[in-house]
């Protein structure tokens, strides 16, 4: 009996590490497959609770157009959102258990995921360290592991790391693009900054401001839709927000209060 129940939990093991053994493959199905991401152009909250959308994300196999993750613990969706959004433009990847699950009472499929980690992965030069925000030790060049206390000075944002924008997690809890009767200003020639829009204040005081655009809590409509995909990065480079909405446009914009600490940045903004 007990040879049994041995072979039994072999068996389980051996099918469950069985399950995750394929290489997402963008376009094929996954139903159990390790998703490797070692670069995107962005990571931002959904509307629908726990699902964060990676816009083009790098994969070993080929790019996509964007996925979707999931996981029914928040901490644990946020977590991992945090280590995709850290390895964007720099050496390393991270990879994470994978299946295709579609959201209770909705048609929407995403990535249910798991167990996501960060590593040394494509891109990355031997000997080269990554920085995770996780705290984690990483591989040196002759193999030793270390911890890493690197400080630059500089006072880092929650969920952020020095080379990236304040993101806390938020979800905004109204994706709608439509006006409301007050707190609305006309803002001119809408641009990117390093982390903020700026924009003319056609309806105020008047003159040149700027105001923090949160990737997760932020909300941006351009065209009369909800645009999930929009990112404000560390520099305008780093942005897509002129790939949504040209340089001179003139938007109706709402400011807020980030629930997570209380700074000011763009809750809503719609342009034409």
């Amino acid at each position: 009996m007990q040879q049994l129940l041995k072979i039994s939990a072999f068996l389980t093991f051996f099918l469950s590490a069985q399950a995750f053994s394929a290489m997402f493959t963008p376009g094929v199905p996954c139903n159990g497959c390790e998703l490797e991401i070692f670069d995107h152009g962005g990571v931002m909250a959904t509307s629908k609770n726990a699902v964060f959308r990676v816009q083009n994300p790098q994969t070993p196999n080929g790019p996509a157009p964007y996925i979707e993750l999931y996981n029914p613990t928040l901490a644990t969706i946020q977590d991992c959102a945090q280590k995709v959004r850290n390895v964007r433009g720099r050496p390393g990847s991270v990879t994470m258990d994978a299946r295709e699950y579609k959201l209770s009472g909705s048609n929407q499929v995403v990535f249910l995921v798991s167990n996501c980690r960060s590593k040394i992965g494509p891109g990355a030069r031997l000997g080269e360290r990554i920085m995770p925000s996780d705290g984690m030790t990483r591989p040196d060049g002759d193999g030793s592991m270390h911890r890493d206390h690197s400080d630059d000075g500089m006072r880092h944002e929650p969920g952020t790391d020095a080379e990236s924008c304040p993101a806390f997690g938020d979800v905004p809890t109204d994706t709608s693009c439509s006006t409301g009767t007050s707190g609305w200003q006309n803002a001119g020639n809408v641009l990117s900054e390093s982390c903020q829009l700026s924009y003319d204040d056609l309806s105020g005081s008047g003159g040149r401001q700027q105001v923090i655009y949160d990737n997760t809590y932020s909300v941006a409509c351009a065209g009369g839709s909800y645009e999930p995909g929009v990112y404000v990065g560390p520099t305008p480079s780093d942005s897509n927000w002129g790939a949504y909405v040209p340089s001179g446009t003139n938007c109706q914009l709402k400011t807020g209060v980030r629930p997570s600490d209380g700074a000011r940045v763009v809750e809503k903004i719609i342009c034409p």
